[in-house]
């Protein structure tokens, strides 16, 4: 695990070496570090998603609350991959 600095150059995150190695994760880590921090995302419409899901290839697509009790052995794993 890589230990990735936040923008106070406290350590905030702990990431994978070869995930942080990415240049994607990398350029987002800068802007961080840069005080860039971008707003937690709007809310997006599941109808919207699932358009955008079906246009991109997916032969299905939908969405479900974190809070629906077939997901409570996934929670963690979910929330720990979000982004924010």
């Amino acid at each position: 695990m890589a230990t990735a600095r936040g923008a106070e150059g406290e350590s905030d995150l702990r990431l994978p070496a070869k995930l942080a190695g990415h240049p994607s994760v990398q350029a987002v880590l800068a802007r961080r570090a840069a005080g860039d921090v971008a707003s937690p995302p709007a809310v997006i419409d599941a109808a919207w998603l699932r358009e955008r899901c079906l246009a991109a290839g997916a032969d299905d697509a939908a969405a479900v609350s974190l809070d629906h009790p077939d997901l409570t052995g996934e929670r963690e794993h979910v929330q720990s991959a979000r982004s924010g």
